[in-house]
């Protein structure tokens, strides 16, 4: 026990404050942050830094984890933006759709591999995204979200947290 006790006042002190403080900092980021990297080009940015968590806002990057789709398999992550949140009109006008009467983007026939895409809404109807779901997308015109049935709208509850863009 008295060798514990010198060698604490004689250094080992010292480098559990340079070390171990800095270390158990950057174990408590690894429990709120993850990295996420993006594959596809539906968005000009490759790799993002996930806060777990934080509430999100129309317009945010946010990174979806197990959300179901029909051409991805269970588990896939996507990063895409949030531009429709519960109680905002969806319409599908002229093979566009339109959210709350503003244009959001246009719809595609089929996947860049040539798989089917049916939109989300039905030619010239509209509906309102209930509680509990979002209508996600990106800028990108072939970018695979909820403008399509086979994507769907996203459960909140599959919104891993805010995506911040690092490059």
């Amino acid at each position: 026990m008295r060798d514990w006790l010198e060698r604490w006042h004689s250094g080992d002190r010292k480098r559990l404050l340079k070390w171990g403080i800095p270390l158990l900092g950057f174990g408590l980021l690894l429990q709120v942050t993850n990295l996420g990297v993006n594959y596809s080009a539906s968005l000009p940015y490759t790799v993002f830094l996930t806060v777990k968590g934080w509430q999100a806002a129309k317009g945010d990057l946010v990174a979806i984890n197990q959300h179901c789709t029909k051409y991805y398999p269970p588990g896939a992550r996507f990063t895409k933006r949030i531009v429709g949140f519960a109680g905002d009109k969806v319409s599908n006008l002229q093979e566009t759709i339109w959210i709350n009467g503003k244009l959001v983007g246009p719809l595609l026939k089929q996947t860049a591999f040539g798989r089917p895409l049916t939109p989300l809404v039905a030619p010239e109807a509209a509906t309102i995204i209930p509680e509990g779901y979002v209508f996600v997308m990106t800028e990108h015109a072939r970018s695979f979200d909820s403008r399509y049935q086979e994507f769907g709208l996203v459960p909140v509850a599959a919104l891993q947290g805010r995506a911040l863009v690092l490059w």
